[in-house]
């Protein structure tokens, strides 16, 4: 865990969601520092995956106003919100199961390089370029993300850390400012959390912010910066880790909660 103090470069502010008048967030604020890992955590319930749908526009808000960066996404298209830098994973993995880990990384690299149909088709020196550009990225990417050994074996093979390995490379394709992660580690064993906490980390190093939603608190503690904790919608601390883990508030609210 690294202290950095940046920019906000995600503002999340009176965020307030209401499914047929009961609130599944109210007036939340998160302001979410450039180069940080930022934690959102909760009981199940609490709010958070809703929170996560309306930063990257699945959801829009009944009030509040989210910014990235300098512009307003409140109301703005996922894949519009996507092409900004401010990119989610999902609890589920979302690959291509028959695909090799490869492919679906070319493939992932591909939607993002602005190919042209025709130009595809006509194969001319511009596009064998891309093409070589592409399949370096998506090797570099393989590389990142520990999956070098596994190019050729398809996704619905991998072990389950390594396909959760793999949905993270493949958002990272997208060159991501912002990488949003929705319970990275759910489902793993104790080895595979320590692999996906190194890769968070090395993402971080890159420049990349992250902001996670987990239910493991060793994982939490262990990874962010930063720690927002929700509690039926509302946010009831943010903090520091050790601040987090010495709330009271907090202790009886999720802490003290058996999971």
């Amino acid at each position: 865990m690294t202290e950095k103090n940046g920019d906000a470069l995600l503002k999340i502010d009176g965020l307030t969601k209401l499914f047929g008048g009961l609130a599944a967030v109210q007036k939340f604020n998160l302001h979410v520092l450039e180069g940080q890992i930022q934690g959102l955590i909760g009981p199940n319930g609490a709010g958070k995956t809703t929170v996560f749908n309306l930063a990257s526009g699945v959801l829009k808000p009944t009030r509040g106003q989210i910014f990235f960066g300098d512009h307003e996404i409140t109301r703005l298209a996922p894949n519009r919100i996507a092409s900004m830098g401010l990119v989610r994973t999902f609890q589920a993995n979302v690959l291509f199961q028959d695909f090799t880990v490869m492919e679906n990384m070319l493939l992932g690299c591909h939607l993002h390089t602005g190919f042209g149909f025709w130009r595809d088709m006509l194969n001319g020196p511009a596009t064998r370029r891309k093409k070589a550009a592409i399949q370096q990225k998506a090797d570099e990417m393989v590389q990142f993300v520990g999956l070098e050994n596994y190019r050729a074996e398809t996704a619905k093979n991998l072990a389950h850390g390594h396909q959760r390995a793999l949905g993270v490379g493949v958002a990272l394709a997208s060159d991501p400012k912002l990488l949003m992660l929705d319970e990275p580690v759910s489902g793993m064993n104790l080895e595979e959390k320590e692999s996906m906490m190194q890769l968070i980390s090395r993402i971080r190093d890159k420049g990349i912010t992250v902001l996670v939603v987990e239910h493991d608190m060793k994982v939490v503690m262990g990874l962010c910066d930063r720690i927002a904790v929700l509690n039926f919608g509302n946010k009831i601390a943010e903090g520091t880790p050790q601040e987090i883990q010495d709330n009271p508030e907090v202790i009886e609210a999720y802490l003290g909660v058996e999971q």
